[in-house]
């Protein structure tokens, strides 16, 4: 719905509300930083009976000199909402979450200026966790991005459609 941080120098909002009908009655459909918004609860209260959700999260570049440090706070911060989204967002619908996240490291370069050729190169780690959480926000079965790729298998219980969302734009 809203390209945000770096995804902002690759794409642009969508119109698409993220709802699809399946089976298994309608799901919503919702990626990254729309796992901890409330415009995203707000747009499939009452209308989904579960989500699909991922998130490919990374920390601060492994390879800046000091970064490890002054961010340090930021970087465990971005871990923990990254590996805890998935479960608060189960918890404001009131339905349960099938979250598919990234692991692994990765290497890239990271632009100096809007307009610039200019980079430095960015060593980073994909956090999170892949897992399957039930209507209350609770682990089925999960494996967190520092295990490395795998599967995970669990049973939810698919019951009624989300629950009404508060009135409010803010991230929680």
């Amino acid at each position: 719905d809203q390209p945000t941080m770096w995804e902002n120098a690759y794409y642009v909002a969508g119109a698409d509300d993220g709802v699809v009908a399946t089976d298994y009655g309608d799901a919503g459909l919702a990626t990254c930083w729309e796992l901890i918004r409330w415009r995203t609860v707000r747009r499939f209260a009452g209308r989904v009976r579960y989500a699909i959700t991922g998130n490919q999260w990374w920390t601060i570049a492994e390879n800046w000199l000091g970064a490890d440090t002054m961010f340090a706070s930021v970087k465990q911060y971005n871990r923990y909402l990254s590996e805890n989204a998935a479960n608060e967002f189960a918890r404001h619908l009131g339905v349960p979450v099938l979250h598919a996240g990234h692991s692994g490291h990765f290497e890239g370069r990271c632009l100096l200026a809007p307009g610039s050729d200019a980079s430095v190169r960015y060593v980073s780690e994909f956090v999170g966790r892949t897992q399957i959480v039930d209507a209350h926000g609770h682990t089925v079965a999960g494996r967190d991005a520092s295990e490395g790729p795998g599967i995970v298998m669990g049973d939810i219980q698919i019951d009624d459609v989300a629950r009404p969302a508060p009135e409010t734009n803010r991230f929680w």
